[in-house]
């Protein structure tokens, strides 16, 4: 019962809302200009901003966080970064402990989370998954998937 319930709401705002959501996070000027449209409560925004943009992995974090180097300056801008991020990250994390491997399998086709399984358990893939991981604009989400998946 929770796995539908989650579903939909992720999925019916991104179906309402689509086409401004896609406008919004497709450039960093225009995400700067609605972030700072909220005054006094935009370091707030912008952390909320960066907190969904780490559970909903779609969005691309770059534009999020030029954004805010635009907006707050390096330091500033960091900091509220990382705090958004840390956020994102307890919910993501929550959400994974809460539904499990269960909506994994639900979601992902058994062949391709065998075959992630079996990656994820060489040595040499785990270092090459955290290297992925340090190099900036390769999208994070894509990092598990198999030399010769298709996406």
């Amino acid at each position: 019962m929770l796995f539908p319930l989650l579903v939909a709401a992720l999925v019916i705002p991104v179906v309402i809302w689509h086409a401004q959501l896609w406008q919004l996070f497709g450039s960093v000027r225009r995400l700067r200009t609605w972030i700072e449209g909220w005054g006094t409560a935009a370091p707030l925004i912008f952390m909320g901003v960066q907190a969904i943009q780490v559970v909903v992995f779609a969005i691309p974090g770059e534009f999020v966080q030029i954004a805010g180097g635009y907006l707050f300056g390096g330091w500033l801008s960091i900091l509220l970064s990382l705090s958004g991020i840390l956020v994102g990250s307890t919910v993501a994390f929550f959400l994974s402990r809460l539904l499990g491997r269960p909506f994994v399998a639900a979601v992902v086709p058994k062949a391709q989370l065998e075959r992630v399984e079996k990656l994820l358990e060489s040595r040499s893939s785990q270092v090459v998954f955290f290297l992925l991981f340090l190099i900036p604009g390769i999208p994070k989400t894509s990092c598990a998937t198999s030399p010769g998946s298709r996406r």
